[in-house]
């Protein structure tokens, strides 16, 4: 099997650090990269401008504080 990325979802918590560092481990293993992927809900078009943008723009913030840890983890490892 030729592996060239490998998803890993993160939410921040401690299952997805150790997730993340299995990841990381595999991806040296195999030479691949790696997407990360955070998901959260849905923000309803029925809340209106400008409640809607400013819900969006909170969690597209919380998603950017979730990932970074992730994305400093990989660079130092120099996984792409």
């Amino acid at each position: 099997m030729d592996v060239k990325k490998l998803l890993l979802p993160v939410d921040g918590s401690e299952y997805s650090l150790k997730a993340a560092r299995y990841g990381m481990e595999l991806a040296k293993l195999v030479g691949a990269s790696i997407v990360l992927l955070h998901c959260h809900k849905v923000v309803p078009p029925s809340r209106g401008r400008p409640n809607w943008e400013v819900a969006r723009d909170a969690l597209v913030a919380e998603a950017e504080e979730v990932l970074a840890p992730f994305e400093q983890m990989l660079e130092a490892e120099g996984i792409a």
